[in-house]
């Protein structure tokens, strides 16, 4: 039993600093203008999908940000 409360509680751990980390990520992307475009349901969509698919956009945003297209 204590080895499925360990593993639960990995479980929230790893749950939170996906979220934590994919809400920054998203609100990276705002701050810096890149939802300028959108509004209403398109912005949420948008920021929605930075959110979860952060570990793709982060580095993006990095390398945007190193070749000044931002």
């Amino acid at each position: 039993m204590e080895w499925l409360i360990c593993n639960f509680d990995f479980f929230f751990s790893c749950l939170f600093w996906f979220c934590y980390i994919g809400w920054s990520v998203a609100e990276l992307h705002r701050q810096a203008g890149c939802f300028k475009r959108y509004r209403g349901i398109k912005l949420v969509l948008a920021w929605s999908a930075i959110f979860l698919l952060w570990p793709l956009a982060l580095p993006l945003f990095v390398d945007s940000l190193k070749h000044g297209r931002l």
